[in-house]
């Protein structure tokens, strides 16, 4: 959950640090402490705050890299941390609309549903729904969410895993975005009235009614809805890729969305920030990392005390690859390759197909038109070099088309 970088990252440091004096009116629980041991992260009266907690002081770490969102996006609770970081609701409404809703919904909605993710898209899923089940997030072109009762939800599960369908449960005891939403719609009006939502610094797109929303409706009804409404965040990413939107970054303790984003078409550079078991700052500029290669600019961090240095030269092997000639022995005389000439014979190339030579000891003769008569070849196009004859008493024609090779003899 990112703990490694309370000691490794200041910004993120600070911003937990805010987090846990706007949570401290609604929660009995440290969350820097929850964050060290990793303790009662099963409750989801615990799990939910430190989860916006760490997603808005994550996007801190992102702007101290230089990373600067033009517009923000939100899965669920996920939206209560883009409307901090848009700047819609202070720090201290969304503390307070996510720990108080965590509370009811572990007061009034744990045990009694359950969710699972389902690798299909989301009109082929509502052709397997059961009395009791819903829809509950179209996350992807082929990822979608259902919740509901416990044991509609699981016997469908069961009965699409026979399918040889991967659908998973949810490691969770309640069903958001179902109708069991619906009996805690008062509790929620009630706890969150007062809450007072700004215009955004950022622009702020709704994955409740998907599209840019002016951020000064994101009241107690709007957080009721969050909770309560199919989460349509498939259909937001597909809405901000069309309007030139390319570059997603997920603001979280692991990623859960990027592959749906991946599935995307025309989304074209998607990363994560930590992963589980991995919340370390080398993770966090590994994924920096990624988006400087991808033509992103990043304000790389210096350690104290650091300094730009040069980088050493690259040393060179001293390693030839030239293909040389292999000494014999005896006295046989090695096999030349034919290499093209630098002058003309008879004006012609010395690639001319009807052109035939013949060597003897005494010279080379040329013939570059069948029934004309040979005459001497210009030197040094033509003649071999020394030591390279064949044998007196047999002088050898080779066509000038091909490649030629004398052939190695013994001496008399």
């Amino acid at each position: 959950m990112g703990a490694e970088l309370l000691d490794s990252m200041p910004v993120f440091a600070e911003s937990i640090a805010r987090c846990e004096e706007a949570l401290a009116p609604y929660v009995d629980w440290s969350l820097t402490e929850v964050l060290r041991s990793g303790a009662d992260l099963d409750r989801v009266d615990v799990i939910q705050p430190v989860t916006w907690a760490v997603m808005v002081s994550l996007a801190a770490a992102w702007q101290e890299l230089g990373v600067r969102p033009d517009a923000v996006v939100g899965h669920s609770q996920g939206e209560i941390a883009a409307a901090a970081v848009a700047g819609a609701l202070s720090l201290e409404d969304a503390a307070k609309v996510v720990a108080v809703r965590a509370r009811i919904i572990g007061e009034h909605l744990a045990g009694r549903g359950a969710m699972a993710s389902i690798p299909q898209p989301v009109q082929t899923v509502e052709e397997h729904l059961t009395s009791g089940v819903s829809i509950a997030a179209a996350n992807g072109p082929n990822t979608t969410v259902i919740s509901g009762d416990k044991d509609a939800v699981e016997t469908l599960v069961a009965d699409l895993q026979g399918q040889d369908i991967r659908a998973r449960l949810i490691p969770v005891d309640y069903a958001s975005h179902s109708a069991h939403v619906e009996t805690i719609k008062a509790q929620l009006a009630d706890a969150l009235a007062g809450i007072q939502p700004h215009p955004a610094d950022i622009p702020f797109f709704s994955t409740v009614d998907p599209g840019f929303l002016n951020t000064e409706t994101l009241d107690a009804g709007y957080w009721y809805r969050n909770l309560r409404q199919t989460v349509h965040f498939h259909t937001a990413i597909q809405q901000l890729t069309e309007a030139g939107h390319t570059t997603y970054i997920e603001s979280s303790a692991h990623p859960v969305l990027t592959y749906s984003i991946e599935e995307t078409e025309g989304a074209q550079t998607i990363t994560g920030t930590l992963r589980r078991r991995e919340g370390t700052l080398t993770r966090l500029l590994t994924s920096a990392a990624h988006l400087h290669t991808h033509g992103h600019p990043v304000n790389w961090p210096i350690g104290k005390g650091g300094q730009h240095v040069d980088l050493p030269t690259y040393p060179f092997q001293h390693q030839h690859y030239w293909i040389n000639p292999t000494p014999t022995t005896g006295r046989t005389s090695p096999a030349r390759a034919w290499q093209p000439p630098a002058t003309r014979c008879w004006g012609l190339p010395w690639s001319w197909p009807a052109r035939t030579r013949t060597c003897s000891p005494g010279g080379c003769r040329c013939r570059a038109i069948p029934g004309w008569p040979t005459t001497p070849c210009p030197e040094p196009c033509c003649s071999p070099a020394p030591g390279s004859w064949n044998s007196p008493s047999r002088p050898a024609t080779t066509s000038a088309a091909a490649p030629w090779r004398n052939s190695p003899s013994k001496h008399p």
